[in-house]
């Protein structure tokens, strides 16, 4: 009996060590991205957003945020606020997709009931949010972004 019951220890260890080298190890890039898929899709749910209306809604926050720092109709800013919002290599889409969707992580993860009603105001409030100013000047920095006056 005390060797079968080793042997059936034993198969259950193996059983459990080959589904762990075979199961795909997620890096923190991937397990992120998952998350913020996953959070999409709810947040698609609860607003009854199609998936374009998400994206518009995320292109009109980075366009709103880009304005209030750089007004377009500033002719000391247009040149930034056309260089970051219409140029592919500044950067700026990419950079502003990822802390959208780290910021709507946060708010989901700290708000008691997520609804319509309370996800909206968070947008609204995201552009207003002085943290971005200081990441943009680095993206900014970082990316080397000149602009001809």
């Amino acid at each position: 009996m005390n060797t079968f019951k080793n042997y059936k220890e034993m198969k259950t260890k193996n059983i459990k060590k080959q589904k762990a080298l075979t199961q795909k190890r997620l890096s923190h890039v991937e397990k992120m991205r998952k998350r913020y898929e996953y959070n999409q899709a709810y947040i698609l749910k609860i607003t009854q957003m199609s998936t374009d209306d998400y994206f518009n809604l995320i292109l009109e926050t980075g366009l709103e945020l880009l304005e209030r720092i750089y007004p377009s109709t500033d002719k000391r800013f247009s040149a930034y606020y056309k260089q970051l919002a219409y140029n592919p290599k500044s950067g700026f889409w990419n950079w502003f997709k990822s802390e959208f969707a780290i910021a709507e992580n946060d708010y989901l993860m700290n708000i008691n009931n997520p609804g319509p009603a309370t996800y909206f105001d968070f947008i609204k409030g995201l552009p207003q949010e002085r943290m971005f100013e200081q990441q943009l000047a680095r993206l900014i920095f970082k990316n080397h972004i000149h602009v001809e006056i």
